[in-house]
Parts: C-alpha cells; sequence; structure tokens
C-alpha cells in the first residue's frame, strides 16, 4: 500500500512496466490503468521472456479497452 503520494499501491500479480530503476526502488506504470509511481523493487519479479512480454502488452491493450482506461 502507498504511504507518499509518488507511491504506486500493487496488488499480487499485478502488471508493472518498469520506466526507472534506482536503488531499491523502481518507478513502474501499471498495466491495468496507466497509474504510475515508485514501489519497492523487492515486491516485482522482472520477466524477461519476450514471448510473456507481448502477452502482457497485448494484455494491457486489451483491460485498457475494455475498461475506457
Amino acid at each position: 500500500m502507498p504511504r507518499e503520494l509518488d507511491e504506486l499501491g500493487l496488488k499480487q500479480a499485478e502488471l508493472v512496466i518498469v520506466r526507472q530503476k534506482e536503488d531499491a526502488f523502481y518507478y513502474g506504470e501499471r498495466m491495468r490503468d496507466g497509474e504510475r509511481g515508485w514501489f519497492p523493487a523487492s515486491c516485482a519479479t522482472e520477466i524477461t521472456d519476450p514471448t510473456a512480454m507481448e502477452n502482457n502488452v497485448q494484455r494491457m491493450k486489451r483491460l485498457r479497452k475494455e475498461t475506457n482506461v
């Protein structure tokens, strides 16, 4: 849960595009709604498989279309 205005709240299995890495924190964009903010790096697992990344981008596009975000 975020404690500051610039922090990003995340749920388990939330997909985030990481835009910046700084020490123990990442700055990213939550895929389901485009919200941006900082979160602890320890809360994330990096996806490096190109197929998985493409599937996640397609999922993000569908979610944004379905939710009008």
